[in-house]
């Protein structure tokens, strides 16, 4: 081979492997994250109590993952404030005792 080809060569190589290696390095540094319904999903769901989730949904006990997140669904734009007014709802039901 000849000098000047191979030197070429190296330096298309560099280039390619560089522009590569930016592509994916700016990839990963992309936060894919949760779909917004997802998000508030796992939020009801992490941070209320079954039955609280229930309240919030006003569906069975204990509510599937797609009952909250068709509920969210619904709620796009005010769930975070709808999940703090339903931490003061009762976290477990209240039963007569006095049957």
């Amino acid at each position: 081979m000849y000098p000047d080809k191979a030197l070429g060569q190296d330096i298309a190589f560099i280039i390619i492997a560089t522009l590569i290696c930016a592509t994916l390095l700016s990839l990963t540094s992309i936060d894919f994250g949760y779909a917004p319904r997802d998000e508030c999903a796992n939020e009801v769901i992490n941070s209320l109590s079954p039955y609280q989730v229930s309240q919030l949904i006003d569906g069975a006990l204990p509510s599937s993952y797609g009952d909250v997140a068709t509920w969210c669904d619904s709620h796009l734009d005010d769930w975070s404030a709808r999940i703090e007014s339903a931490r003061t709802f009762p976290t477990l039901p209240q039963y007569d005792m006095n049957l």
